[in-house]
C-alpha cells in the first residue's frame, strides 16, 4: 500500500501490463522509423554568416577590377548595419567582394541591405555585368563524377552537360560545380589589310557587331483581348551568326558582312589548365549539398545515374569517386551496433 502511494504511476503501469506493453511497442515504432527518414549529414545545418557580391568585368586587370569595381562595393556598404568585417579579391575579369555579419544579427537582412546599396552603384565600367549578390550556405562534398576519354573538348563539355541535367533531376541533388571544362568563346580579328581595301575603321566593325548581336525588349502592346510583349531576339551565338552581321550597306545594294574583314574563331577562352582521371582528359561534376539536403540520398541517386547512363560519345568514360558519405555510413553503423549491445545488456540484466 504504501508503494502504491509513493509512486502511483509505476504501480498503474505494473497492474496494466497491455498498456505499457503498447506504449513500449510504440516508442520503438517510432524510433525506428525515425532512424529511416531522418536527414543524414555531415555536419548541422548553420545559417549562413557571410554575404558575397561577384561581378564580372570582361577584358579587367586586377588594377583597373579594383578601382572601377571593388572599391565602389567597399565604399557603398561601409555604413550598412550587421557588417563586421569586409574582403574583397579583385582579379583578373573579375572581383568578389566578402561581407561578414555581426553574431546573431539576420543574414536575411544584411543580404538585402547589401544588394540594395550595390544595385544603387551608378558608375560600373560598362565591360562590368550585374552584380550577384548571394549569401554564403554551407556545403558538403557528395561525390565527384568524372566524364574522361580521348575525345576533343567540346564533345566532353557537351556530354558533361548532359550528364550534369540528368543529375540535378534528382529529387537530393540540388548544387553541381563543373570543373575542367573552359568557357565557350568567339574571338573577331579584323583584318588590317581587309579594312583598308574596304575602307572600313575598327571602330565601325565594332558597332555593327554591338548593334547586330543583342536581343532587346520594345515594350507592351495592350489591348482587349490582352498584353503583347515586343522584343527583338538577334542575339549572336554561333561562327555562323557572327559571319552573318552586315558591317556596312553600300548605295548600289551590295553588303559588306563581318566574314569578309575579319577571322572568326568558335572555339573556347585562353586558358591553360591540366585536368586527368586515370591519365586521360576529364571533365568533373563535383556534387555539394546545401542546407537540409540528405547526403546519403543524393550519394544513392548520383551514383545510380552513373551506373545506368548510357548516352555517352564513343571513347568517352563515366566513374565516380571520392563518396562523402562514407563516414556518415560508418559512423550509422557503429551507432546501431552499440545500440543493439545495449538493448542485449538490457535484456540480459532484466532476465537475471
Amino acid at each position: 500500500m504504501k508503494l502504491e502511494k509513493k509512486h502511483p504511476f509505476i504501480s498503474w503501469f505494473a497492474s496494466n501490463p497491455v498498456v505499457a506493453n503498447i506504449l513500449m511497442l510504440t516508442i520503438l515504432s517510432a524510433g525506428v522509423y525515425t532512424a529511416f527518414n531522418i536527414r543524414k549529414e555531415g555536419f548541422p545545418a548553420f545559417d549562413a554568416e557571410s554575404v558575397t557580391v561577384k561581378v564580372t568585368v570582361r577584358g579587367g586587370t586586377p588594377e583597373d577590377v579594383e578601382r572601377g569595381v571593388t572599391i565602389k562595393i567597399e565604399e557603398s556598404i561601409e555604413d550598412v548595419e550587421g557588417v563586421d568585417h569586409v574582403r574583397s579579391v579583385s582579379k583578373d575579369n573579375s572581383a568578389s567582394v566578402t561581407i561578414e555579419s555581426k553574431e546573431n544579427y539576420p543574414i536575411g537582412k544584411l543580404l538585402d541591405d547589401v544588394k540594395i546599396r550595390v544595385d544603387a552603384i551608378p558608375s560600373f565600367p560598362d565591360q562590368a555585368e550585374k552584380p550577384v549578390v548571394k549569401e554564403n550556405k554551407r556545403r558538403s562534398k557528395v561525390l565527384w563524377v568524372e566524364l574522361y576519354g580521348e575525345v576533343s573538348e567540346g564533345v566532353r563539355k557537351e556530354a558533361a552537360r548532359k550528364v550534369r541535367d540528368v543529375l540535378l533531376r534528382q529529387p537530393a541533388i540540388s548544387k553541381i560545380e563543373t570543373i575542367g571544362a573552359r568557357n565557350y568563346e568567339i574571338s573577331i580579328e579584323p583584318s588590317e589589310e581587309k579594312l583598308r581595301l574596304y575602307q572600313l575603321t575598327f571602330d565601325e566593325v565594332a558597332t555593327a557587331v554591338r548593334n547586330n548581336s543583342l536581343d532587346l525588349g520594345g515594350g507592351v502592346v495592350r489591348s482587349k483581348r490582352g498584353d503583347i510583349s515586343l522584343r527583338s531576339r538577334d542575339q549572336a551565338y554561333s561562327r555562323s551568326d557572327f559571319e552573318k552581321i552586315p558591317v556596312r550597306a553600300n548605295a548600289d545594294g551590295t553588303r559588306i558582312y563581318l566574314s569578309d574583314v575579319a577571322e572568326i574563331r568558335d572555339g573556347f577562352v585562353d586558358q591553360r589548365f591540366l585536368n586527368r582521371f586515370r591519365g586521360k582528359p576529364t571533365t568533373s561534376l563535383k556534387i555539394t549539398t546545401e542546407g537540409s539536403d540528405d547526403i546519403i540520398e543524393a550519394v544513392d541517386q548520383a551514383r545510380r545515374v552513373v551506373g545506368e547512363y548510357q548516352d555517352l560519345p564513343e571513347g568517352l568514360e563515366l566513374a565516380s569517386w571520392l563518396d562523402g558519405s562514407v563516414n556518415i555510413r560508418d559512423r550509422l553503423a557503429l551507432l546501431g551496433r552499440n545500440g543493439l549491445i545495449g538493448v542485449l545488456l538490457v535484456l540480459v540484466s532484466l532476465m537475471r
